[in-house]
């Protein structure tokens, strides 16, 4: 009976230090997650500047070549200058766009580890039952029918012998 309590408490300082450490490594996955969020935030950051910085460029080059064509103010150029904004207001959202997403799925990484965390604290859970209850003592019911025994490398189970394999 002692025996069975050791093995008992062992186990649950398993099962504890085992959720313990499964939560450790959720909080850190969690910090990864949002240190990448961050980074991703940077480089989109980064990004945007490009495409404004960008389309002023395009804008002012298309701005000195009607000028120095004599158009400055025609429709043809103010359109070409409108177009340029309005791609480079087209490129921002798809930024936008793309760091929602990579958002959305580092939420579902996110809430698909905390459910195997979960699963695992259950499954440690469930585990220390069982060894709980192969610990505990077993009794024989009066006739020795339920309970087998095994005698001589055959088993025995109601009065009756036969080989191992025949119950496998």
């Amino acid at each position: 009976m002692a025996f069975a309590l050791t093995a008992l408490a062992v186990a649950a300082v398993g099962t504890i230090g085992s959720t313990v450490m499964s939560a450790k490594a959720a909080e850190e996955q969690r910090e990864a997650r949002r240190a990448s969020q961050r980074g991703e935030q940077f480089r989109a950051k980064r990004e945007r500047v490009k495409q404004v910085r960008e389309a002023l460029i395009r804008q002012s080059q298309i701005e000195n070549q009607a000028a120095s064509q004599g158009v400055g103010g025609a429709s043809g150029a103010m359109s070409g200058v409108g177009s340029v904004a309005s791609q480079a207001a087209t490129n921002i959202s798809d930024i936008g766009s793309q760091l929602a997403i990579g958002r959305t799925v580092s939420r579902g990484y996110g809430k698909a580890q905390a459910y195997s965390n979960r699963a695992n604290m259950f499954k440690s859970a469930g585990s220390l039952a069982s060894t709980a209850f192969s610990l505990m003592p077993k009794k024989e019911d009066p006739a020795g029918k339920l309970t087998p025994k095994i005698q001589g490398g055959k088993e025995r189970m109601g009065g009756t012998t036969a080989d191992w394999n025949t119950f496998k």
